[in-house]
């Protein structure tokens, strides 16, 4: 995705004028893409209680702070002021408003999100900062995977100053409303923000699985993100929930300014997604989901996640233990594969087992089913027969139904980044063919542009218990 990174010109305050003159566009596009959100202004420095601020509790709206973001190529502080950040927002905000936090703490770009949760003493909401990759860390964006046990920097440097200094390359804010900015700022532009039609599904009221005093459960329609993207803040699984079947109201009797996320799913993955009106909410599924990481018994779990899983291959039954290596499961992680290879042989010692993620899930039923062409999809089945699995997470790693199975040589329909590498696993890297065809097939992987054979079809957690209507491949029936 295509952006541009300029500075505000002279004798220039109004944002969309910026925006206008850096991207090459009309006053009136700039405010559009203001308004979706793909706009950011960077930070003129990064302090810690600035990183600690995008930690707070996000319905802290009594601050009446400026959000500085400016950073002058001249040497000169910037600041920008707003009277309005994100949509329904009708009160000054703080800065750390200014970006939208999806998800519970330890959730971030490398450690230093997890350290930072441990700094921070207000855990109900996440700011993240935009995805920019840094030459020291590599990392971008989502979750991470490696312990927090270790080095924390150079001699004589504190805890809090390493995360400040690992920090130093996300110094971009997201910028939501008409705002007067400092000449000389540098920003960053999205001309051509990605779009998600699929999101106005979400007007069909059958969606709302579930709601209660804190949680809301929805069928996310497949090709849309759970969390916002850089270029469209607007188009993703919160935005859209609360744009089109809101308002929400807390058990306060508060209306709900937007919803969080409590867990992903996959963009080209539809079913259900569980939203909190509140952070306690947030926090409340975050505890369960630490809970369930080191349980194994499926029936022991405090939250049970079941998926439907369409392969035209029979699935083998039961339960299958796979091996991720850990720092490729690092979501938004710069380099390495887009896919995630799997080892089916566990770790030869105790040491080797800290490099790599158990990945535990439970077929349970798989069954020819049959898909009708044209039936409100584009999917053509020819003539090959089709399997229909449900599948039981145990636990729930990034891409882990999609990688298992393709592993196993049985990938999900329609999926064209663990297709191609259907049937390998890192197990035979020693052997110099095996790697040869294994290049010559991340050659082929892209990432999916129509929805895939899979669906996060129920989740039961704390009393609640929801599933996710009929998948886009019909009801299989023969």
């Amino acid at each position: 995705m295509r952006c541009i990174n300029g500075a505000v010109p002279n004798n220039v305050r109004a944002l969309n004028e910026a925006v206008s003159i850096v991207a090459n566009v009309s006053r009136s596009y700039a405010n559009e893409l203001i308004s979706i959100g793909a706009v950011w202004a960077r930070m003129d420095e990064l302090t810690i209680d600035d990183v600690l601020s995008q930690y707070g509790d996000h319905h802290d709206y009594d601050h009446d702070i400026d959000a500085v973001v400016g950073s002058s190529r001249r040497g000169r502080g910037s600041s920008i002021r707003s009277s309005r950040v994100g949509k329904g927002m009708g009160r000054r905000t703080s800065s750390a408003s200014i970006m939208y936090g999806d998800l519970p703490p330890g959730w971030g770009s490398g450690n230093e999100n997890d350290e930072l949760s441990s700094m921070s003493t207000s855990s109900s909401i996440i700011s993240t900062p935009p995805s920019i990759p840094s030459s020291s860390s590599g990392g971008r964006g989502d979750d991470d995977v490696d312990d927090i046990i270790g080095d924390h920097g150079g001699m004589g440097e504190t805890h809090d100053e390493h995360v400040v200094r690992r920090r130093t390359s996300s110094r971009y804010r997201r910028i939501l409303s008409p705002s007067t900015i400092e000449p000389g700022t540098d920003i960053r532009v999205y001309p051509h923000p990605r779009r998600f039609p699929s999101c106005y599904d979400f007007a069909d009221r059958t969606r709302l699985l579930y709601e209660d005093t804190t949680f809301v459960i929805v069928d996310k329609p497949p090709m849309l993100p759970t969390q916002p993207e850089p270029s469209n803040y607007d188009e993703c699984c919160p935005g859209c929930v609360n744009m089109l079947m809101g308002p929400f109201v807390t058990v306060r009797g508060e209306n709900v300014v937007r919803p969080l996320l409590c867990h992903r799913v996959d963009s080209c993955v539809g079913g259900c997604v569980v939203l909190s009106k509140d952070g306690n909410g947030q926090r409340v599924f975050s505890e369960l989901q630490a809970s369930c990481r080191f349980v194994v018994v499926v029936r022991q779990r405090k939250i049970k996640k079941l998926y439907l899983a369409v392969t035209t291959s029979p699935v083998p039954l039961g339960m299958h233990v796979h091996w991720m290596w850990g720092r490729s499961n690092s979501r938004g992680q710069m380099g390495g594969t887009p896919c995630q290879f799997v080892s089916h042989k566990p770790p030869e010692t105790r040491k080797k087992a800290r490099s790599w993620i158990r990945c535990v899930l439970e077929v349970v039923k798989c069954e020819p089913i049959s898909i009708a062409k044209n039936d409100g999809h584009t999917y053509d089945p020819g003539d090959a027969v089709h399997y229909q699995s449900t599948v039981r997470l145990v636990t729930g790693r990034k891409h882990q139904v999609r990688a298992q199975l393709s592993s196993l040589g049985c990938p999900l329909i329609r999926d064209t980044l663990y297709g191609p590498i259907s049937g390998m696993t890192l197990d035979n890297l020693d052997d110099v063919d095996a790697e040869g065809r294994m290049d010559e097939a991340l050659s082929r992987v892209r990432v999916p542009t129509e929805p895939i054979g899979l669906q996060a079809h129920a989740i039961l957690f704390a009393g609640v218990k929801a599933k996710a209507r009929t998948p886009w491949w019909g009801d299989g029936r023969i």
